[in-house]
């Protein structure tokens, strides 16, 4: 008994010593990071966080001032991949408008570097402005024409060869859910009408698909960066993206839809950078005909990669007379301590808009710091 157990012995300490041993790794980069290797496994966890506390003051045309501290995004999150590097996911809360919500929950799994599948919650591609990261804005928040042309996150798929890392020909196609990321409040209430409870949920209460696609060429050392607006890199050159992208709501619930498109550029070199778009949207079925367009323009110059002052100017046009013509005009300075890890911009900004012949304009500061980590 004694010999086959030795025998029984040798035989495992021969297997357990044929197993590749674990190799584990921690540090920062972007993120801190833990990643494992076990046999032909790899494992790794990235972990982000946001902070962007703002103060606003806003000279309303005709109205009382308005002006108010605020945590615009309080965000944490976590990404990396899981048995192989092509299995990667992202998870991203925020809790900055006084409870959690959920801003990215996806899987990504790639078929080869030119085909890939993502699938999940994440945002629509769809204006290069809303798809750049609002870590890497050059003004403290983005451009009238953000809200105006329906840029959003969604629930939904897509194919595309890993767009957000800007090669030299990105693309992307996705049919998505066509609710958005925002949460609704489901309400209970009894017999007598009376409520008795509050639930709220991002879970969509019905499937209204939306189809979305982006198509696009960059020029130059733009890995990473065809999604980021400043040039902290003037090293790299001369480099520039153009794209076009387009959504389509196809209404199938109300007969109700509409079209959105637009194109858009950014350049830069040697600590210059500029972006731009073109907007337009389009209704469909019982309503069809065009509802808006809409445009804007930006630019700045990153003096030692330290201090960088910048301009922008954007306007929406809706083809309805009694909806409001909007303009903006905006003159920042961002001061970078740490690059886009820590920087402070304050942004000065005329606001006009105009219905019926009456015209309004108001005046808004905004100070910011931003900690990315």
């Amino acid at each position: 008994m004694c010999r086959s157990l030795l025998v029984s012995l040798c035989c495992s300490v021969a297997i357990l010593s044929s197993v590749p041993p674990a190799h584990a790794d921690t540090g920062y980069k972007k993120g801190f990071f833990i990643k494992a290797e076990e046999g032909d496994k790899a494992f790794a966890l990235t972990l982000n966080g946001i902070l962007h506390p703002r103060f606003v003051y806003t000279f309303r045309d005709g109205k009382d001032d308005a002006f108010d501290f605020e945590i615009t995004r309080a965000r944490l999150g976590f990404k990396g991949f899981i048995l192989t590097k092509d299995l990667s996911y992202k998870f991203v809360a925020d809790f900055g408008k006084g409870d959690a919500l959920l801003v990215d929950g996806l899987v990504n799994y790639a078929f080869s570097s030119d085909v890939q599948l993502r699938v999940g919650q994440w945002k629509r591609p769809y204006s290069r402005q809303f798809m750049a990261s609002a870590t890497g804005l050059q003004q403290v928040d983005r451009a009238i024409t953000d809200k105006a042309f329906g840029a959003g996150r969604d629930i939904g798929l897509a194919f595309h060869n890993d767009y957000e890392r800007s090669p030299e020909l990105e693309w992307v196609v996705g049919i998505f859910d066509g609710t958005g990321e925002k949460p609704h409040y489901d309400v209970e209430t009894d017999i007598n009408g009376l409520v008795i409870g509050v639930s709220r949920t991002n879970v969509p209460t019905r499937f209204r698909p939306v189809l979305a696609a982006r198509v696009g060429y960059n020029h130059g050392d733009m890995a990473g960066e065809g999604y980021s607006e400043s040039d902290l890199h003037p090293e790299k050159g001369l480099r520039f993206g153009v794209a076009a992208s387009g959504v389509v709501d196809i209404g199938i619930d109300d007969d109700h839809g509409s079209i959105s498109a637009e194109v858009d550029f950014i350049l830069k070199a040697s600590g210059f950078a500029a972006s731009g778009a073109f907007f337009l949207r389009a209704l469909t079925g019982d309503e069809s005909g065009l509802d808006a367009t809409g445009f804007m323009v930006q630019a700045g110059y990153a003096i030692g990669g330290k201090v960088e002052p910048s301009l922008r100017y954007a306007r929406v046009m809706p083809e309805d007379d009694a909806d409001k013509t909007l303009q903006e005009i905006a003159l920042a300075i961002s001061a970078y301590f740490a690059g886009h890890t820590f920087k402070w911009t304050t942004d000065v900004a005329g606001l006009g808009s105009e219905v019926g012949g009456t015209s309004t304009t108001d005046w808004r500061l905004r100070t910011q710091l931003q900690l990315n980590f």
